[in-house]
């Protein structure tokens, strides 16, 4: 359906029976790049020699490190969505390969940040913006027109997945 040859099923797909033709492709081709997204993430994360979820906490805590706000593990933990136990245990893979330490709380000694180790920050910034250049290339050359409009329609998906999280399961 979208004129890709190589493109994979990802086994939720839409159909030309229950959407209109263009909206189907369109759908449809968002699922491929969602895969294609995936898979760069997965070779970024291989690269580093971590596994997707601690490449996604590394984002987390280099986009912390360059903005200068710190990042407790219990921030870190309600962005994965995952329990206290599962952060310490990513906290400690991330920083036995010496990408992030842990800093302590400068009023609180319960409590700690989480910092983007200095030694790591070249390799694991370069490795994080390889991986979103090209797709920052993309929008770029957009027009101004045409990024309103995705950006438009990107936050309408996002809302209307969002909406469809709060629906109650089936039974």
């Amino acid at each position: 359906m979208t004129g890709s040859d190589d493109h994979v099923p990802t086994g939720f797909t839409y159909d030309d029976e229950t959407a209109s033709a263009d909206a189907a492709t369109m759908l449809n081709l968002l699922l491929e790049y969602r895969d294609a997204e995936e898979a760069l993430r997965r070779r970024v994360a291989d690269v580093l020699e971590i596994g997707d979820l601690d490449l996604l906490g590394l984002r987390y805590v280099t986009r912390a490190s360059e903005q200068g706000k710190p990042l407790r593990p219990s921030d870190l933990r309600d962005r994965l969505h995952i329990t206290t136990g599962s952060t310490t245990g990513l906290i400690d893979r991330l920083e036995a390969r010496g990408y992030v330490r842990r800093e302590p709380h400068p009023t609180d000694r319960r409590s700690s940040f989480v910092a983007l180790d200095e030694g790591a920050t070249t390799t694991v910034v370069a490795a994080i913006d390889s991986m979103q250049a090209s797709i920052l290339d993309v929008a770029e050359r957009l027009t101004d027109d045409d990024r309103t409009t995705a950006v438009r329609v990107l936050r309408d998906l996002i809302e209307a997945t969002r909406s469809s999280n709060a629906l109650p399961a089936a039974a």
